[in-house]
């Protein structure tokens, strides 16, 4: 975009992947955090509030698009979450706030400049926001209001949203994310978890103890062949646990738990061939009032522009990944965000971005 003033900024970005921190009170170091540009953020975060990337904009937003916080990975009350009770939640997120302090005084200082504010999307990995409690903590930690929704964000002709809802497993039921009381002698309301968040922490976090990268390759469905030829002990030990775990929670009685036989077999069918948002993104501008598409969730940046003149784009995650496409393979860490820019009385104007931010004596490895 060339450089000139705009009266309207706003930053995208999705699946940070916060967790507890880089290290554990032990001293050692939290395998499953995922999110190590702790800095970089708040570069970032100052160079469109306070910096010139701001070019005269009276109104910025960051809109963090889901997965923001990883409340499946982090071991809270001596284990990890299958069941987010409130209190368990606010515990969660202040282990969460405490493990990434320059993070969060990075989003106090942006949203006490004038003019920015703070966006908060579902994903499928912070289902707790959903939680009050939840909200008013991260406002009051911020130090600011924040905005908080649960389905599509909608503005003009964009549209905002994480994406995992085009999954089966991954669907939540936005209408009633929290269940009260009651269902099997529950006596206080629980997160209506989809089956993706039991898979995430009650089996893969287990996985990652043994092959902790395995949350970040991409296409999964690429790293399976790739594993079963490389690793084939690991792949058959894996495949076997996994058909384990379906049959266990498909005669599960419960009702945040249980699914149907036919509903089982599209679950299985999406963790091993996931659809690719880029046709979903494809089919919903087709039919769609709105011009720009944004999502996040798959970890695959990308911009594409149709025919049609509709964009869809992802703004990918700011954790490392090991891509098994031939265009990409190999590991990568690109801290990619979308920027939407509107000059007065104009259309809005979306982009890719790859941030780079100051440059680093060192780097500590996360391998």
């Amino acid at each position: 975009m060339p450089e000139h003033e705009i009266d309207a900024l706003k930053l995208v970005f999705s699946d940070f992947h916060l967790g507890r921190g880089v290290y554990l009170p032990s001293g050692l170091p939290n395998l499953l955090e995922e999110f190590h540009q702790d800095a970089k953020l708040a570069e970032l975060l100052e160079y469109y509030s306070v910096g010139p990337g701001r070019r005269g904009a009276g109104d910025v937003e960051a809109v963090f698009n889901g997965d923001f916080l990883d409340y499946l990975s982090v071991d809270v009350s001596g284990g990890y979450p299958d069941a987010l009770f409130e209190a368990l939640a606010v515990e969660a997120t202040a282990l969460i706030c405490d493990g990434h302090p320059i993070v969060f005084d990075a989003l106090r200082r942006f949203a006490a400049t004038p003019g920015c504010r703070i966006r908060y999307q579902l994903g499928n990995h912070d289902p707790a926001i959903a939680w009050p409690s939840v909200q008013e903590y991260l406002r009051q930690r911020v130090g600011a209001p924040i905005e908080f929704g649960f389905d599509g964000y909608e503005f003009d002709d964009v549209r905002i949203e994480h994406g995992h809802q085009h999954e089966v497993g991954h669907q939540f039921d936005t209408a009633q994310l929290i269940l009260p009381a009651g269902p099997l002698g529950r006596k206080e309301p629980i997160i209506n978890f989809p089956f993706g968040c039991f898979f995430v922490a009650c089996f893969l976090t287990g996985l990652r103890g043994r092959r902790h990268y395995i949350s970040q390759v991409v296409p999964f469905r690429l790293y399976l062949r790739w594993a079963f030829v490389n690793d084939f002990w690991f792949a058959l030990w894996a495949g076997i646990r996994v058909g384990a775990f379906f049959i266990k929670m498909r005669f599960i009685r419960h009702p945040t738990r249980f699914s149907r036989f036919s509903k089982t077999l599209k679950i299985l069918r999406d963790i091993f061939w996931p659809p690719r948002l880029e046709k979903v993104a494809a089919r919903l501008l087709d039919r769609a009032a709105y011009r720009i598409l944004i999502m996040g969730h798959n970890h695959e940046a990308c911009l594409r522009t149709y025919p049609h003149g509709k964009q869809y784009l992802n703004s990918g995650t700011w954790t490392g990944f090991t891509s098994f496409e031939p265009p990409l393979l190999g590991r990568h860490l690109v801290r990619s965000y979308v920027i939407l820019e509107r000059e007065a009385g104009g259309t809005w104007r979306a982009a890719l971005k790859q941030w780079f931010g100051k440059p680093a004596v060192e780097e500590s490895l996360h391998w």
